[in-house]
């Protein structure tokens, strides 16, 4: 897997500690998955949907965060418009609301 170097070690075990949650995880799935109380096998199927995200962001500290409060920004100008005539009006009004608006040219 890539990125292994850098991943932090469990002291007393020696393992990395990605593989450490993944132990975790795979027990709590299991014992989600056998219990008959739906909102807990609700749980274990959406851990178990979300695995390579949960693992990837604690390898990595990354998230989609900041992409997804563009969307959100780009999606609340476009309701507030009722629509553009071209995509052209539309570019121009994000680039306007987000504060990227290119001086003009003289």
């Amino acid at each position: 897997m890539k990125g292994t170097a850098s991943r932090k070690v469990d002291i007393e075990g020696g393992l990395p500690a990605s593989r450490l949650g993944l132990e975790a995880l795979e027990g709590l799935l299991l014992l989600g998955y056998t219990l008959t109380h739906k909102p807990i096998t609700d749980c274990a199927h959406t851990l178990n949907r979300h695995v390579d995200g949960l693992f990837a962001f604690f390898d990595h500290r990354i998230t989609s965060a900041g992409a997804e409060g563009l969307n959100s920004r780009i999606q609340a100008i476009r309701v507030s418009a009722r629509g553009y005539r071209n995509r052209e009006n539309f570019k121009t009004a994000i680039y306007f609301h987000l504060g990227l608006l290119p001086p003009r040219r003289p």
